[in-house]
C-alpha cells in the first residue's frame, strides 16, 4: 500500500507493512513474529 494508508493504519494501531520487495516483507513479517 502507499505510506499515507499505512501511517494512518499505524495511528490507529493496524499493523502495516510498505511492501518494497519480497526479501523486505520477509524480514518485516519475521520481526514481527508472523513467521518464522
Amino acid at each position: 500500500d502507499n505510506l499515507r494508508n499505512i501511517n494512518a493504519a499505524k495511528e490507529v494501531g493496524i499493523i502495516s507493512i510498505h511492501f518494497q520487495s519480497p526479501d523486505q516483507l520477509r524480514n518485516e513479517l519475521k520481526e514481527k513474529k508472523i513467521i518464522d
